[in-house]
């Protein structure tokens, strides 16, 4: 469940892990809080640990992420979504800064693509 199709499907996760509505109300706070949260720590982060490294840890965040989310289990459920959306806050600070690092000369048309494909994903998923 993304942060923007989960709400399309909330009742029937709700039904299926028989969760609290209180726990059906973090899921949904979760993705916020986490973009809050982790999109502040992103340039520590970067500073810290590199480019690359960055990229690819924030990519195996959000894949375990996806992962503990698939387990039928509420709690699974509530911790995969605060990994994946840990990763995906930090990418999202990340990537506009490799764009610019990497493509200098494509700077507005690979923003723009990466903001297309962030709405798509946002309009399939819902």
């Amino acid at each position: 469940m993304t942060s923007a199709s989960g709400r399309a499907v909330l009742q029937r996760v709700q039904f299926d892990a028989a969760m609290p509505p209180w726990e059906v109300a973090f899921l949904t706070a979760l993705p916020s809080a986490c973009f809050s949260v982790f999109g502040a720590m992103a340039p520590w982060v970067l500073a810290r640990a590199g480019q690359r490294a960055c990229l690819m840890a924030c990519i195996a965040l959000c894949g375990c992420g996806i992962l503990l989310r698939s387990l039928p289990l509420a709690n699974a459920l509530l911790a995969g979504q605060a990994v994946a959306c840990a990763g995906v806050s930090v990418l999202n600070v990340q990537l506009p800064a490799l764009i610019k690092g990497r493509f200098p000369a494509r700077i507005g048309l690979l923003t723009g693509v990466y903001s297309m494909a962030l709405s798509a994903g946002a309009a399939l998923g819902s």
